[in-house]
């Protein structure tokens, strides 16, 4: 929430939100980001709202909602 509206990125929001940036060419990088302690949360919180989650072979989440009856 601090940071929802800021415009430009500063070192100080760079180490604060991002734990890993890797560079592999000029059109492919991969950026980790460090919201692991949201990111939990919210997978804790998508059952009680109705939502299926899997994380596939790749490593990807697949999010399903349920259908309602």
């Amino acid at each position: 929430m601090k940071y929802q509206d800021i415009e430009e990125l500063s070192r100080t929001v760079v180490v604060e939100l991002i734990r890993k940036i890797r560079v592999y060419d000029k059109k492919n990088i991969e950026i980790t980001f460090d919201f692991d302690d949201c990111y939990q949360t919210l997978l804790n919180q998508l059952p009680a709202m109705g939502v299926d989650t899997v994380i596939d072979d790749d490593n990807n989440l697949q999010v399903k909602v349920k259908e309602v009856v």
